[in-house]
């Protein structure tokens, strides 16, 4: 399902105008380089392995107001001589992530014993941990002195339906899972990236395991609602 604002092209607007804000601040700072963060969702849907050469096809205002933002950051950056990154991003996930994604509703579903329930899951996925998220753009910055577009992604991929079985698993939950049936003619879009590029050129490689991060979310989470008790 597509968020109503992420489809929305007056709220999604204004990422063009302040995508090129930030390279002109960029330039009076003294920048040599730019890196943009864009979006997996430029690529629209895509039923093989997305590399950063893989043809564009947003079908979302936010994908399309991303895409926008790439070429038009690119044409500034070359006309103020900055050197031009752009990043697309996968599935982050962390302890400060928007109560609204499917590992935090997840979460909180099977801490509580309720059922938790979800599309078929049988689309492959790639979940980075924001710790590996935050380290491969330092690491670009550091060492990246090309114009150059990358994934950023963990590289490995598996059924969606799996991370949220290993989810529960680490919930030690009573929960139940209900996975929607997947209709025959229905053709599966997921996210599998290619990272091998970037991985080539800053020589890191991301190393926390989907249920290491979890693991992490959950003291985090725990430790909050502890907080939260005492208020």
């Amino acid at each position: 399902m597509i968020n109503e604002n992420s489809d929305n092209p007056i709220l999604q607007e204004p990422n063009i105008k302040y995508t090129l804000d930030a390279v002109n601040l960029a330039k009076r700072l003294g920048c040599r380089k730019f890196i943009g963060a864009g979006s997996q969702a430029e690529y629209g849907k895509v039923d093989t392995v997305i590399t950063p050469d893989t043809p564009v096809n947003p079908l979302t205002a936010y994908g399309m107001a991303k895409y926008s933002a790439g070429i038009l950051s690119g044409k500034l950056c070359k006309q103020l001589e900055l050197i031009h990154i752009w990043t697309r991003i996968f599935s982050v996930y962390g302890c400060y992530d928007r109560e609204g994604t499917m590992i935090n509703y997840a979460m909180d579903r099977f801490l509580k014993g309720e059922t938790a329930k979800f599309s078929s899951g049988e689309q492959m996925w790639d979940y980075l941990y924001e710790d590996d998220a935050g380290r491969m753009f330092y690491l670009i910055g550091e060492l990246v002195n090309k114009n150059q577009a990358y994934c950023i992604a963990s590289g490995e991929s598996k059924p969606l339906k799996e991370y949220i079985m290993e989810l529960r698993n680490l919930c030690q939950s009573d929960g139940n899972c209900e996975f929607a049936e997947q209709a025959g003619d229905h053709c599966t879009i997921g996210l599998q990236a290619d990272i091998n590029s970037l991985v080539q050129d800053i020589g890191y490689k991301p190393g926390i395991l989907f249920r290491e991060g979890i693991q992490k979310i959950l003291r985090h989470r725990k430790s909050k609602y502890f907080e939260e008790a005492k208020l």
